[in-house]
């Protein structure tokens, strides 16, 4: 993954405003719960809110990319590897 664990936590909180759930998810990163349960619930409050990346904000294009890179990189090895 070409991204660090701090900028997939801050991807999270990024996408979080949009739901209006900042203070959930920053809750939910200082619990145990891992980052691939965490981010499963994101994507699927996006999808509630009908979040359409194509018309995204530069900032959030850019937090969804982390996220997506995340996801594909997780279903396709079963783990995630952060960059340094």
């Amino acid at each position: 993954m070409n991204y660090s664990k701090e900028s997939v936590k801050c991807a999270i909180l990024t996408l979080s405003k949009i739901v209006d759930k900042e203070k959930n998810y920053e809750a939910l990163l200082n619990s145990e719960a891992g980052l691939e349960r965490i981010i499963q619930i994101l994507v699927y409050d996006l999808f509630i809110s009908e979040f359409l990346y194509y018309f995204a904000s530069e900032e959030n294009y850019a937090a969804y990319q982390i996220i997506h890179e995340f996801s594909f990189e997780l279903r396709e090895k079963g783990y995630v590897k952060y960059r340094q």
